[in-house]
């Protein structure tokens, strides 16, 4: 029988990119060291180090709480796997909701994943992870200016 958090429903092509970023992240986490550090160095190449630990740990707090606290086990697909499963969805969902602000929305869908005593924890979890981890890219420092014929006279 198949679990019902993986039911495939979309993917990952079809996805918006921060919410196909937060699958992939997912998915990374749970699959041991090499694809962890696939993460880490996803973040910090966009992110810088700082921002990147601190998403990070926001995250993993994040995991923790669907691990300790859901209402089934979280469900998920292969690393490499084009589709999105029911669980991996409502969870890129459920972070791109509460960064947005929409706090009942998010709510409604961390009891999809959580226990509903934990819900309102999560969804404040959940948009501190978005905002930390589903922006733009952010150098760290500024490119180096390219030089031109022009740069090189005073006067």
């Amino acid at each position: 029988m198949r679990e019902r958090g993986a039911v495939p429903v979309g993917s990952m092509d079809a996805l918006p990119e921060a919410e196909a970023r937060m699958i992939r992240y997912l998915r990374q986490w749970f699959s041991g060291p090499d694809a962890k550090a696939m993460m880490w160095n996803d973040l910090a190449t966009r992110l810088g180090p700082d921002r990147a630990r601190e998403g990070l740990r926001q995250f993993e707090a994040l995991l923790h709480l669907a691990l300790d606290h859901g209402r089934r086990p979280l469900m998920r697909h292969g690393l490499e796997c084009a589709c999105v499963g029911a669980d991996e969805a409502v969870f890129a969902q459920f972070i791109e909701t509460a960064r947005a602000g929409e706090r009942e929305d998010a709510g409604l869908l961390a009891m999809l994943l959580l226990r509903s005593d934990i819900a309102l924890v999560a969804v404040t979890l959940a948009e501190e992870v978005g905002h930390l981890l589903s922006g733009p890219f952010i150098p760290t420092e500024a490119p180096a200016k390219a030089s031109s014929a022009q740069d090189r006279y005073l006067h």
